[in-house]
């Protein structure tokens, strides 16, 4: 499916296709999911492209969603909104599910941590995003001067070196 784009707006320093500002909004009005979280998590993961595709995974559309992960949410919850497995890439529907995935994801990370679902701030529930909750919650517990690699796995990091790896290739920690 190939997404059109409409006018666009600036939000910082993109021009962003108003269909698409308008999609993530609905989202956060569906979900519950704050529209800045979800704006900032479009940015970094498409640059708020619909159509971006990743070129190391399946990983697509604006939220960058692998295919068995987008598989899991539309079964979830596409009947409930005419989504289906082809949406992929259309924005409205990837905001959805992105925003469906947050609101699991902080649950998760809250329980898993033993604090209130307030307390999960937007880094945390971004990790939820990439690591999945039990990942995230993994990092979260571990100690802050483990190698982050080897809390996650090589899987993880090879997908996500930027977060996994400093700038001279070394393992980044918990805490970094």
């Amino acid at each position: 499916q190939v997404y059109e784009s409409g006018e666009s707006v600036s939000v910082g320093n993109f021009k962003v296709d108003s269909k698409v500002v308008a999609a993530i909004a609905k989202a956060a009005s569906i979900t519950g999911i704050d529209f800045g979280f979800l704006m900032a998590m479009a940015e970094k993961e498409s640059g708020f492209r619909p159509n971006a595709q990743a070129k190391t995974s399946s990983a697509g559309g604006l939220y960058q969603f692998i295919d068995d992960t987008w598989a899991y949410y539309v079964k979830k919850y596409g009947a409930k909104h005419g989504i289906t497995l082809s949406d992929k890439f259309d924005p409205e529907a990837s905001a959805i599910m992105a925003g469906y995935m947050a609101s699991e994801n902080r649950s998760y990370i809250a329980n898993a941590t033993k604090r209130p679902k307030s307390s999960i701030t937007p880094t945390e529930l971004y990790l939820g995003h990439f690591l999945g909750g039990g990942g995230a919650a993994k990092l979260l517990n571990a100690n802050q001067n483990d190698s982050a690699v080897a809390v996650c796995g090589t899987k993880a990091a090879n997908a996500n070196k930027s977060i996994f790896y400093n700038k001279s290739g070394a393992p980044n920690t918990a805490q970094d």
